[in-house]
């Protein structure tokens, strides 16, 4: 099961930086399909803290990134769609451990 998540992690990121120049309405399908299902595969008992603490931080760290004013389009572009996919890590993280789904 990890190497599964590890795949969805790279393939959520390469997704994330192809949507960020490739206007195709699938794609950011595909970037949210990919955050819930590394999320839900980030859910034992030993990965649930640390993935949720990680990537609150990085939902923080990048939202903090999209929204100064002076950074270039395609910067901001890139920040926003990476950012969009570790909120669905963290959505479906933070639902199973709200469910007690992922009792740590």
């Amino acid at each position: 099961m990890s190497s599964t998540r590890h795949l969805l992690l790279l393939a959520g990121i390469v997704l994330a930086l192809l949507s960020a120049f490739v206007a195709a309405a699938i794609l950011p399908w595909l970037v949210g399909g990919c955050g819930l299902a590394a999320g839900v595969l980030s859910t034992g008992p030993k990965l649930s803290r640390a993935t949720f603490f990680g990537a609150l931080g990085l939902v923080v760290a990048l939202s903090a990134i999209y929204l100064q004013p002076f950074n270039p389009t395609w910067l901001g572009s890139i920040v926003f769609f990476v950012r969009v996919f570790f909120a669905h890590v963290l959505l479906a993280v933070a639902l199973l451990r709200f469910l007690k789904v992922a009792d740590d």
